[in-house]
C-alpha cells in the first residue's frame, strides 16, 4: 500500500466546486473521514485547518466548498446544494486515495449555516454518520424524528458547541428534550460566533464521550 503524502492540506476537484482535505501524514493505513461544513462567508481551508489541528490529522478531514458568497468567502444555497457537495467531495476523496479512505459512517461537523443545513443531512439519514458536532447552529429543530425512530435506528451521538448565549440556551433546551432517548450534550464558551480556540478545547475534552464505540475516531 502506498504512503500518504506529507502535505497538510490538499485540493480536490469536484463537479460541485471542489473541496479541501487535511491528510493523515505518512500513513499506509485506512482512515475514517471527518466532514467539516463551513458557514456563510467562511472557507473550507479555515475549517480543515481548525479541525485538522483538533484531531491531530489522525484521520481525513474533508471540507467541501460551497458557492461564492456576496462579500467574500463561500456559502450554501440550500440543503440540497450542501448534500450534493458532500456526495461529490466524498467521491473525489475516494478516487484520490482509494487505498486509504474508509468513508463508511463519517463524523459530521458543521459551523453556523453548515450546521443549519447539516441538520437536514442528519435528519434525512441519521445512521449515515458515526457522530455529529454542530458549532453555533443546527439547534433550530430536532434532528431526530421521534423516540420510536431512535429505537429502530442506531443514532449517532450529537454535540452542540456554542459560543453565544442564544445558541447555548436553545441547544440545552433541545438536548433536554432529546436526552431521554438520544445521546446529546452541549459545550459552551463565551467566544462569540466562531470556532477554534477555547470552544474547540471544550470539544476536545468531550471527544471521548462523542466517539465512544467507534475506535476509528479515537484521539
Amino acid at each position: 500500500m502506498p504512503v500518504l503524502p506529507e502535505v497538510a492540506l490538499a485540493a480536490l476537484d469536484t463537479a460541485s466546486g471542489g473541496a479541501i482535505v487535511a491528510v493523515p501524514p505518512g500513513s499506509r493505513a485506512r482512515h475514517a473521514v471527518l466532514l467539516a461544513l463551513h458557514g456563510w462567508g467562511d472557507s473550507p481551508e479555515w475549517e480543515c485547518e481548525a479541525w485538522g489541528a483538533l484531531v491531530e490529522r489522525r484521520f481525513f478531514v474533508l471540507c467541501p466548498r460551497g458557492a461564492l458568497a456576496a462579500g467574500g468567502g463561500y456559502t450554501w444555497r440550500s440543503a440540497a446544494h450542501l448534500a450534493e457537495a458532500v456526495d461529490a467531495s466524498l467521491a473525489a476523496l475516494g478516487a484520490a486515495f482509494p487505498e486509504h479512505v474508509d468513508a463508511v459512517r463519517p463524523l459530521l461537523t458543521g459551523f453556523s449555516l453548515g450546521a443549519v443545513w447539516g441538520r437536514e443531512l442528519l435528519a434525512r439519514d441519521p445512521t449515515r454518520f458515526s457522530a455529529v458536532v454542530f458549532v453555533e447552529g443546527g439547534y433550530e429543530q430536532a434532528p431526530f424524528a421521534s423516540p420510536a425512530a431512535a429505537r429502530e435506528r442506531s443514532l449517532p451521538r450529537l454535540l452542540y458547541a456554542c459560543g453565544q448565549w442564544a445558541c447555548t440556551e436553545k441547544a440545552r433546551r433541545l438536548a433536554g428534550r432529546l436526552g431521554a432517548w438520544a445521546d446529546v450534550d452541549v459545550v459552551s464558551r463565551p467566544v462569540g460566533h466562531t470556532y477554534g480556540g477555547e470552544l474547540f478545547a471544550a470539544v476536545r475534552r468531550a471527544w471521548p464521550w462523542l466517539v465512544a464505540g467507534d475506535a476509528r475516531f479515537a484521539l
